[in-house]
């Protein structure tokens, strides 16, 4: 919802609710071509961890990351942190 300068609701959804739609379909879309071989899966020769998708942000993902990397390194593994998306480094 956004509030105007009147302070009353006004709502979003009319604008958004095509949106959602579009994009449900490219996500279908890119699923199915994955199910059907189209785009290329790929076998990893290591342990691949994915932590996102969670929340959008604030929900802990980067200080989970760090944890993580730091207690396979202490176990002697080679650790690689991958990122994008806003605040990467």
């Amino acid at each position: 919802m956004v509030i105007n300068k009147k302070n009353s609701l006004v709502s979003i959804w009319p604008v958004l609710s095509p949106l959602t739609i579009v994009y449900l379909g490219l996500i279908l879309w890119r699923d199915f071509f994955y199910r059907i071989d189209v785009f290329p899966k790929r076998k990893l020769s290591c342990v691949v961890i994915s932590i996102g998708n969670i929340s959008s942000g604030g929900t802990g993902k980067t200080p989970m990351v760090i944890s993580l990397a730091k207690s396979f390194k202490k176990a002697g593994k080679s650790v690689a942190v991958l990122s994008r998306g806003y605040g990467r480094q």
